[in-house]
């Protein structure tokens, strides 16, 4: 199974680059929808994320290099939180090239850093508000699969797409799904 999960990425990134002035550059945001675990314990959020695409001499094949913000709130108040700041490498394949619409897949994998925000469990009396919130970091390789479409306008592009993501941390794993919305640089995805 993990070769075939890895068999796309390596077939995009073993051929060598070329036409680099095609190289893209994304820039986008939205909202991020917790899932699992990690939704019953968090409202909906936000994330910034941002991309470079390089093209392979596989048609409608590009190397994605990507980072990621985001953050939501706790159900339970008081500021609690959790921030997720993570990198991926991975890959997107053009489903419909030289369309006005052009569907999307990507996949990948990488590391982000989960840090979420709680408050000690222990109040000096009921009701109290409390003195600080404490803070738990941890970096873990996280997986990727989504999808999108994009669209030209003018010399950049639109794009939308959807990801699911998951962070293997230590008691299980965080999932979320940021919905982005983004305009893109350069070449053509």
């Amino acid at each position: 199974m993990k070769r075939l999960l890895l068999c796309p990425l390596v077939l995009c990134a073993s051929s060598p680059l070329h036409a680099l002035d095609k190289t893209s550059i994304s820039i986008g945001g939205g909202a991020t929808v917790p899932v699992g675990e990690y939704g019953r314990d968090s409202n909906a959020g936000f994330h910034f994320a941002g991309s470079v695409g390089i093209p392979t001499r596989l048609g409608g094949c590009h190397v994605l290099l990507e980072a990621l913000f985001s953050k939501t709130d706790s159900v339970f108040g008081y500021g609690q939180h959790t921030q997720i700041v993570g990198g991926t490498v991975g890959f997107s394949y053009v489903l419909l090239r030289g369309r006005t619409v052009r569907p999307y897949l990507t996949a990948g994998a990488g590391f982000h850093d989960v840090a979420v925000s709680w408050i000690p469990p222990s109040l000096p009396y009921p009701g109290a508000a409390p003195a600080s919130l404490e803070t738990r970091h941890e970096t873990r390789p996280g997986f990727a699969i989504g999808g999108g479409a994009s669209i030209d306008v003018g010399k950049a592009q639109l794009f939308l797409e959807g990801r699911y993501i998951v962070v293997l941390t230590h008691d299980g794993s965080t999932g979320f799904v940021p919905v982005t919305i983004g305009v893109r640089f350069g070449g053509r995805r």
